[in-house]
């Protein structure tokens, strides 16, 4: 009895574990979709915002944009929200799409927020999501390999393999979502303190919504990483071919295969 409850609480815990990457995937659609639609909160998640600092007149004038990893919001004073996808657009052509003129003031604002969107933030935030993504694909290979109650040394070997690489693939994400919240959390406030203090005549804030979403990814990430590598762990016991420990099954009462 104390065997099947110890079983039943393993098999809750790798349950809520299995559903912990719901969240983790939400966190990097939001985080990439950011400023690239006006759904609900989606404009309010951006990188950093640009605005003229002296314009009285013209397009430019009150003029904000949020820039997101793919996307930018406007807004002119505080109406006329427009957001849309806007990776790899020039000045002109985002100048046109937001504000239907020519204006220099407005075309130089675009240039620079098309400048600082793909030239200063990368986004190998796509890399650590799809990453985190083949990870989990791995682990349901891995669980569904563990219930087919397999016990050649093929299956044995196998079963190694991508307990490797589901450790290996998780534990890449994190690192690499680490790395890019570090990054884009540095790179925004340099943009911020340089525009404060260096007298020029564009105003950027930093974001925090979208900072605190990839904390979020990475913390999320770090917890399923520890656990993924805490259960497969446990999932282990003797090997058939030399009696040492092997992944995948446990001998239990009366030389039964328990998985």
């Amino acid at each position: 009895m104390a065997f099947k409850g110890m079983s039943g609480a393993k098999n809750i815990a790798q349950f809520v574990l299995l559903l912990l990457a719901v969240p983790i995937i939400l966190f990097y659609i939001l985080v990439l979709a950011g400023s690239s639609s006006r759904s609900p909160g989606i404009p309010n998640i951006y990188l950093v915002s640009l605005q003229k600092a002296n314009e009285t007149s013209g397009p430019a004038a009150n003029l904000t944009i949020h820039i997101g990893y793919f996307g930018m919001c406007t807004t002119i004073g505080s109406k006329n929200l427009t957001c849309v996808s806007t990776f790899g657009k020039s000045g002109t052509h985002l100048a046109s799409s937001f504000t239907h003129t020519s204006d220099n003031g407005a075309i130089s604002l675009f240039d620079l927020a098309s400048t600082i969107q793909s030239r200063i933030f990368i986004f190998l935030l796509v890399l650590s999501g799809f990453i985190f993504i083949l990870s989990f694909v791995l682990i349901l290979l891995l669980e569904r390999d563990l219930r087919s109650q397999d016990t050649t040394a093929k299956a044995c070997t196998r079963r190694r393999f991508l307990k490797t690489a589901t450790q290996s693939s998780v534990w890449m994400s994190v690192g690499l979502a680490t790395a890019m919240t570090v990054g884009s959390q540095q790179t925004a406030a340099a943009l911020e303190f340089i525009s404060a203090n260096g007298g020029g005549d564009v105003l950027i804030k930093s974001g925090t919504t979208l900072l605190v979403l990839q904390w979020f990814v990475v913390g999320f990430s770090a917890i399923f990483a520890i656990g993924s590598g805490v259960a497969s762990s446990q999932r282990t016991g003797p090997s058939p071919d030399d009696g040492t420990s092997g992944p995948g099954f446990m001998v239990g009462d009366e030389g039964k295969v328990t998985f």
